[in-house]
This record gives C-alpha cells, sequence and structure tokens, in this order.
C-alpha cells in the first residue's frame, strides 16, 4: 500500500527551511512535460493517502512542483445532442 508522502511530497530541510521533496515518479511526469497518471482503486485507499491524492488532482501539485499543465489533461469530451423529448420538430413540415 503507498503512503501519504508518495503522493504529497516527503519533507525535506533545505536551507533552514523546510519543502516537500516531490517523489520520482512526479519527477519523470513533469520532465517528459506530458502524460496520464492511472489512479486505479484509489476509493481502496486509506484516507490519508486519499487526502493526499487529492491535493494532486485538484491543485496538479505533487509535493512543492507543479504539474505541467499537459499531465494527466485528457482531452475535451465531444459534445453530444440531447434526444429531443416529445413535441414536434420545428423543422419537420406536418404530414396529412
Amino acid at each position: 500500500m503507498r503512503e501519504p508522502s508518495d503522493f504529497a511530497g516527503l519533507p525535506v530541510l533545505r536551507d533552514g527551511h523546510t519543502w516537500f521533496a516531490p517523489p520520482r515518479w512526479a519527477e519523470r511526469l513533469a520532465a517528459v512535460g506530458n502524460g496520464l497518471l492511472f489512479l486505479g482503486e484509489l476509493t481502496t485507499a486509506p484516507p490519508a493517502v486519499q487526502t493526499a491524492m487529492l491535493r494532486v488532482v485538484l491543485e496538479r501539485t505533487v509535493g512543492d512542483p507543479a504539474l505541467p499543465p499537459r499531465c494527466g489533461s485528457p482531452p475535451p469530451p465531444a459534445r453530444r445532442r440531447r434526444p429531443r423529448t416529445g413535441g414536434t420538430c420545428p423543422h419537420r413540415r406536418p404530414t396529412g
């Protein structure tokens, strides 16, 4: 099972300040500049891990650095036409 630090970053002391170092998977994903992070079975993870992952999903940050804009962003969904419900089509002439 994963630990919250796998997604939130590991606290590290640098120059007298604490920052959260990103895990290697996040560094690799950021270095490539795009990619997809699959979050399978997240609902079975402990609550602390789910909380850490929520920040990744909502804020797109892992540790202190942010993920590149193209990381994990699916293409926008295709627009679907809504089916008409009842009534007649205004463009159809009545038959009779």
